[in-house]
């Protein structure tokens, strides 16, 4: 009975590793941080050798549109980033000393 018992409370207390998750069901990532400018985000960093890196984004763009999203509060924008999937190719506008430009940027996942 104690070896039960000492197997049961040794097995609750250690830690559960996490089940690692699939790239396809991974939350989508470019690699930037952004703040908010009005009802648009403007890019502060860019994470080199991500998707956003690899687009060709700089800080200091003002993000416009993200393939058919109109970019809309920075908010959304991060819940809208972690709906896409890994594979994902998509147009990104981006306004860069008063032009528009548009870039192609294909997510994945932060893993």
């Amino acid at each position: 009975m104690y070896s039960a018992l000492a197997t049961l409370l040794f097995s609750c207390c250690m830690p559960i590793p996490k089940p690692a998750i699939p790239d396809q069901y991974a939350p989508g990532y470019f690699g930037v941080r952004m703040t908010p400018e009005g009802r648009l985000v403007r890019i502060t960093e860019v994470v080199e050798d991500t998707p956003a890196s690899r687009a060709g984004i700089q800080p200091g763009d003002l993000l416009q549109k993200i393939g058919t999203y109109q970019v809309d509060g920075d908010d959304e924008l991060r819940e809208m980033i972690t709906t896409l999937r890994p594979g994902t190719r998509l147009p990104i506008v981006v306004t860069r000393k008063g032009k528009n430009l548009t870039l192609s940027l294909t997510v994945t996942s932060k893993n």
